[in-house]
């Protein structure tokens, strides 16, 4: 039963892929837009990993007693919550009320653009170090730091799609994306903030210059750049280690340098297959409520807490991927050893008959307001580079911990706000703001901003 339930999954997989492909074609939903990526993070931790272990017997760390069945309620759970995900996203009146709050479109010229991101990369380097030191209040510039890097590349990028062939935009391009990774993996392990530059970079680009290009050929030219991007992924993957442990820059390239073929491929497999991220929440189904108990709303409470240091909150929410460690009876590793308890995971140990109907609803508001902000101003490259500010963490949230990732990918557009804010005020003037409706999405067609109402 388990391989025929793997089936469904792989049935999954293309339909996830179907859906965004012709979406994109149909001009219904733009290639590149937030809730693609969520999508893509789905497939690969819930979808791909899913089938993966089911088809072949393989539930890495864990051991399942009837994986066949509860394969089969996985899967069930899974389609209700991509089924309220895509709906609340497509409809949320609270989304679309939010995109249409006094925002305003920013008229910065590329010489603007290069000093609005270098001036951004100033703000989130006093952030990310001098702050950083203040109790409490140093957990959060530290997080929205991050967020202010993915923006200063992102600008970067737009100011050079502009002019492709002018080499001093393409080298100022070059120098900002090498301050920002620098500055992200300074004193911490910086796969997802990586992962979120090089996204951030591919979202400026299009929204530049290319999402007007022939869809068919785009497709390919975005699954071409993704593969390119697979391979610095795969390296993190090798030297990540079990102690996620803080690195130095000169500690990360040595270790990259030491990775062998077969590390490279035995970590390749491992990110195609979502970590096993999928086996983990079948171990939840099948033990949360049953041998453990469930813990109501844990990934709310542990987003909410995470800025707040354990020292002065000594009961502070543990992330699940931690604690998961322990109550599977796990052994051998080290004590800050995590693993992806996967979205579905999630949803069943927060208790399933709330937090399936609760989290699909707040995802869809978060995705659904910044793809409508977006939408609304296509052409301004600091509001595209604020609402890709997170969007590492955005891939990241299928694998969980869904409540570390939320937070970091909503501090991450909070801190790119404020930076620009600041900044673009210096170097840019205002157009009016949009406060049109936008019609239900299938209006997209065609149209850079959908279709108004008056």
């Amino acid at each position: 039963m388990a391989f025929l339930v793997g089936l469904l999954f792989l049935g999954q997989c293309f339909w996830i892929i179907r859906r965004m492909v012709v979406d994109a074609i149909r001009k219904d939903v733009e290639l590149l837009s937030v809730r693609n990526m969520f999508l893509l993070g789905f497939l690969n931790f819930v979808s791909a990993s899913a089938t993966t272990s089911l088809l072949l017997g393989d539930y890495g760390l864990m051991t399942l007693d009837s994986p066949g069945l509860t394969g089969l309620l996985m899967f069930v759970l899974s389609c209700a919550f991509l089924f309220l995900l895509l709906h609340h996203w497509r409809r949320s009146r609270i989304a679309d009320r939010i995109s249409r709050y006094g925002f305003r479109e920013r008229i910065v010229s590329n010489i603007g653009l290069i000093a609005t991101a270098w001036a951004i990369i100033g703000v989130g380097f006093l952030c990310r170090f001098p702050l950083a030191v203040i109790p409490f209040f140093g957990i959060v510039t530290s997080i929205i730091a991050a967020g202010m890097f993915n923006a200063a590349v992102a600008i970067g990028a737009w100011a050079w799609m502009r002019q492709p062939l002018n080499p001093v935009f393409g080298l100022n391009f070059l120098g900002l994306l090498l301050a920002c990774s620098i500055l992200l993996l300074a004193g911490a392990f910086g796969r997802r903030e990586v992962l979120g530059l090089l996204i951030s970079v591919a979202f400026a680009a299009y929204w530049a210059r290319f999402r007007f290009s022939d869809t068919a050929g785009l497709i390919v030219r975005v699954a071409i750049v993704a593969a390119l991007a697979f391979v610095p992924m795969v390296l993190f993957t090798a030297v990540r280690g079990e102690d996620r442990g803080e690195r130095s820059g000169t500690q990360f390239l040595s270790a990259f340098a030491s990775v062998s073929p077969s590390q490279f491929a035995e970590a390749g497999q491992e990110l195609l297959s979502g970590q096993m991220a999928a086996s983990n929440s079948l171990w939840l189904i099948e033990h949360m409520g049953d041998t453990h108990p469930y813990d109501f709303l844990h990934s709310l409470r542990y987003m909410v807490e995470k800025p707040i240091p354990r020292k002065y909150y000594p009961g502070k929410t543990d992330g699940l991927g931690h604690t998961i460690i322990s109550d599977a009876g796990i052994y051998g590793y080290g004590d800050s050893f995590t693993i992806g308890p996967g979205i579905i995971g999630h949803v069943w140990n927060d208790f399933p008959l709330v937090a399936l109907f609760l989290y699909p609803w707040l995802l869809g508001i978060y995705l659904g307001t910044l793809d409508r902000l977006i939408q609304r101003y296509p052409n301004d490259a600091c509001m595209v580079a604020i609402c890709t500010a997170g969007i590492g963490h955005v891939i990241g949230m299928p694998r969980g911990d869904l409540g570390n990732f939320a937070s970091n990918a909503i501090f991450g557009v909070i801190g790119a706000f404020i930076a620009l804010q600041v900044v673009s005020r210096l170097f840019g003037r205002s157009k009016i703001r949009s406060r049109k409706t936008l019609e239900p999405w299938k209006e997209w067609r065609g149209l850079p901003y959908g279709r108004a109402s008056r």
